[in-house]
């Protein structure tokens, strides 16, 4: 069985004209994210994918964008600088695949998510001050965003309501 380690991903701009067959193809298991994902959500923010380079396939597709926490503290609202992980998805043909021999590793999926977070700190540090990393995740994923560091939004923290995010569950993580 192909490990996580053994892969040659590589991270690209998601360009409709030349990634769109391969879009095609993806399935996160989740028919109403593929159908965003391939229709609708190539036309907003960058889209960065990760293509598994020798089966020619996009195993997983990112989002990001400008945000913020909101922080109560004495009655006032405070917004923290942010970036919002927007959308997260992994092919399944990949989703619980081990990265390595050694359970420590975790699986891909988690690899992946940690070079987003160290992207976004880089961007944090050296682009546009961000103290948070944001994200709204379904139930399903709560499991895995925690186990890579993401926390559920405190009583003293609230979420920007809007159609998609109103029956996902909002997480930060510190920079």
């Amino acid at each position: 069985m192909k490990l996580g380690k053994d892969f040659n991903l590589s991270q690209i701009q998601y360009k409709r004209e030349e990634h769109g067959e391969l879009a095609a193809l993806f399935d996160c298991g989740n028919k109403g994210l593929n159908d965003y994902l391939t229709r609708d959500f190539i036309h907003e923010d960058p889209i960065f994918i990760f293509v598994d380079e020798d089966a020619q396939k996009i195993v997983a597709f990112v989002s990001m964008m400008c945000s913020s926490l909101i922080h109560t503290k004495s009655g006032n609202d405070f917004q923290i600088p942010a970036i919002e992980i927007k959308v997260f998805a992994v092919d399944q043909s990949y989703q619980n695949l081990r990265y390595s021999e050694n359970d420590k590793d975790g699986v891909l999926s988690d690899k992946i998510m940690k070079r987003i977070i160290n992207d976004i700190y880089d961007i944090s540090q050296n682009t546009m001050n961000a103290d948070f990393i944001t994200l709204y995740s379904v139930e399903d994923a709560k499991k895995f965003y925690k186990r890579n560091g993401f926390t559920e939004y405190g009583k003293e923290m609230s979420q920007f309501h809007n159609n998609f995010n109103q029956t996902c569950l909002a997480m930060y993580m510190e920079l």
